[in-house]
This record gives structure tokens, C-alpha cells and sequence, in this order.
């Protein structure tokens, strides 16, 4: 709902107010925020990119470290 009305040009704070004016709640409970909402949209995950190979992760001494790779190892994938 959130992405269909952003791409149909419905601003970050109208699609806020239409949902703090419905009482939909984030899923922690709290009410929306236009930055919310900004971020959520800009997240990787949510508007369906998948990146394969972006970090590596080592185990030293029981430390979980994890790298950036090198950006031409990086396998994109779009959803639809």
C-alpha cells in the first residue's frame, strides 16, 4: 500500500497522515513518520533489490567481523 501510493505521487507526508489517520501503527506499535517511511522505502530490501556478495563475514577469536567487498564481486538481483 505504502510503496503503490508513493509511486502513484502521493507525498511522504500525505501517505503519513493518511495512516496515522487510519490508526495503522509501524510493527513495533508507533505511529509513522514521513523519515519512516523515506527509509523504508530506500531500504534494499523492500523495493525488491537483492545484492549476493556485498559482505563477507570472518570468525577471529570468537568475533563475528564482517567486510565490505569489492564492489565488482556484487551479483544484483531485481524483483518484481
Amino acid at each position: 500500500m505504502i510503496v503503490d501510493m508513493y509511486l502513484n505521487g502521493t507525498s511522504l507526508w500525505k501517505i503519513t497522515a493518511y495512516l496515522r489517520s487510519q490508526n495503522i501503527k509501524t510493527k513495533k506499535g508507533k505511529d509513522w513518520h514521513d523519515n519512516t517511511i523515506r527509509r523504508m522505502l530506500s531500504n534494499e530490501i523492500y523495493i525488491g533489490k537483492i545484492v549476493y556478495g556485498k559482505q563477507r563475514a570472518a570468525v577471529i577469536r570468537k568475533i563475528r567481523m564482517i567486510k565490505e567487498n569489492n564492489l565488482e564481486n556484487l551479483i544484483v538481483s531485481y524483483g518484481l
